[in-house]
Formats: structure tokens, sequence, C-alpha cells
């Protein structure tokens, strides 16, 4: 795995994740998308991990095909997203294993998506966990999948 340094990080929009209690699906806003592309993300989800980062994988709501959780707080996978409003041809990428990721700064965590890839990708990472651009290079072969 091949890690380039993260550049200086750009602000974002924050996802609002509410865990509902033990057992219970969590809500992430799905992205709007084609047919097309939400048949590629059904398809992307059926390849994520059961564990990551040491968190198990949680229920989410309302579209658990182009969405995913792991713990609390959770980590958020979501497929199918557009471009960030603030990523610009400018911007710095971070390189994990061939694929380039716009990271941003959160006042909560880190949101990397992947701006090149169809469908886009967007991992949402909160600040309790260590190392946000190692859980993204654990999503890798899902999105090396994708971009085959």
């Amino acid at each position: 795995m091949q890690l380039s340094p993260i550049p200086a990080l750009a602000g974002g929009s924050l996802i609002l994740l509410t865990l509902a209690g033990c057992g219970r699906a969590v809500p992430v806003t799905p992205a709007e998308m084609t047919a097309e592309v939400g048949e590629q993300c059904k398809q992307l989800s059926v390849d994520l991990p059961e564990e990551l980062a040491g968190e198990r994988r949680i229920e989410t709501m309302p579209d658990p095909d182009s969405t995913a959780a792991w713990g609390a707080p959770a980590i958020i996978w979501r497929c199918g997203t557009s471009t960030p409003t603030t990523y610009t041809t400018d911007s710095q990428l971070l390189e994990i294993d061939g694929i380039s990721w716009y990271p941003q700064q959160l006042s909560s965590g880190n949101r990397f998506t992947a701006v090149e890839s169809e469908p886009i990708l967007e991992i949402t990472v909160p600040a309790a966990y260590q190392n946000p651009a190692g859980i993204v290079a654990d999503l890798q072969p899902v999105t090396e999948d994708q971009e085959s």
C-alpha cells in the first residue's frame, strides 16, 4: 500500500448521524443518482467488509445499497455522491494505491471523496478513529473493483 501525505485540507459540510440505539439502523442520507449508478453502487456494497477499523458493520437506512456504516461513532461509506463543491482541478489529492481521493477536514473528522472514480465514492471517518487514510486504504479493494 502506497500512501502519499495529506495536503492542507479544505472545509466541508457535515453529514449528521444519529444512532437510534443498539441494533438499530444508522440514518445516512443517500446521494441522488441515476438507476445505472444505483445498480453500480448495489454491486459495490456487496463486497464491503463486515468489519472495518475493528468495528462491526451496522445497518443503514433508508438505502443500504448505496450506504454503509461501521461502529459508533459511525464510519460512513456513500456511493454515487457528487463532486464536493470545494473541489477544483487544482485541489491536492491523496493517492492511495492508485486511487485519487479528495480529503476534507471536518469539525468532526475527515471525509475522503474518490473524485475521479465512477461512481464517486465518499468515506467519512469520525475524529475518534486514528489513521483515517488507513481506513480508506482498508476499503481500497472495493474501490479498485469499480475502477476496472
